[in-house]
Order: C-alpha cells, then structure tokens, then sequence
C-alpha cells in the first residue's frame, strides 16, 4: 500500500522474535572448529551423565516401591523414608535435566496447598514440562494408565504416587 503502511507491517514481523527458531551462524574458522570439536567432546559425556542419572533415579524408585501394592501408592501416602527416597529422585531429575542443558529458574515460592491446591501444567509440549514435576518436589501427577505400565519410566511415573 501506500504511505509506507506495507512496509511497516512488513519490517514489524521481521522484529519479532520468533522462540522456536535458533539461527546459529558461525562466521569464523575457529568458531566452526570450537563448534565441532565441542560437539564431539561434549555430547558423549552429557549423554553419559543422563543416563547414569537417570538409572540412579529408577534403581531408587525401584527400591522405594518394593513392598508395596498399586493398592498401597492409591490410598495411602509414603512412609517417610520413601518420601526422603522420592525427595531424592526429584533432585536426580533437576540434575538430567541440568545435564541436559536446559536451566530452570524458579522466581517466588509456591503457594500452600490450602490456598492453592492444584498445579496446573500446560501445554504439555515440551520438555520442560516433566523438570517441572522435579522442581515442584513430585507433586501427584494425572497420567493415562499406559504410561505407568511402561518397564522404565512405568517406575519412575508410579513413585510419584500419581
């Protein structure tokens, strides 16, 4: 259009950014060696420590469900040693994802359970997600019954006594 209205609309949606989209441009030599030789190093370590975390988290709920029933995790509430097992879990789980590369920043503190009941979590399109379970210390979770049957996260899921 006229008056420059076109262009403005135009030059307004190349300013905004967009947070699913990661443009990495490496110009120079060095960066592009750093970027590879990094990726070589560095991938295969963070891989290593998720994984010797996350066995560490599912050989821990393993043993805090020993004992008990499905029956058991729905009508009554961990025994306190469990809760100190679970507590545990859940910083394994803010670890994973600290391996991982993804940081979480926590700001205020959260509400008591009188004021404020329910945690609500959406969309559930992420990861980020599931940390949030890690950092709000295994709240119960609604998950489809599928999910707990699974052999390795079927137990990490039931630990939190969903």
């Amino acid at each position: 259009m006229m008056n420059g209205q076109c262009l403005a609309a135009e030059q307004s949606n190349k300013d905004l950014v967009n947070p699913f989209v990661h443009h990495l441009e490496l110009t120079t030599t060095y960066e592009k060696i750093k970027a590879g030789i990094l990726t070589v190093v560095v991938l295969p370590v963070r891989l290593l420590v998720i994984i010797c975390l996350l066995v560490l988290a599912w050989l821990l709920a393993c043993l805090g469900l020993v004992g008990l029933s499905e029956r058991d995790l729905q009508e009554r509430p961990l025994a306190p040693w469990r809760r100190k097992v679970r507590d545990l879990v859940a910083c394994l789980g803010r670890w994973t994802y600290y391996a991982g590369g993804m940081r979480y920043s926590v700001r205020g503190s959260q509400a008591p359970r009188h004021e404020a009941p329910i945690l609500v979590i959406a969309p559930h399109s992420t990861f980020f997600d599931a940390g949030i379970c890690y950092v709000a210390g295994f709240p119960s979770i609604i998950v489809r019954r599928e999910s707990g049957l699974h052999p390795f996260m079927g137990k990490l899921i039931n630990f939190t006594q969903p």
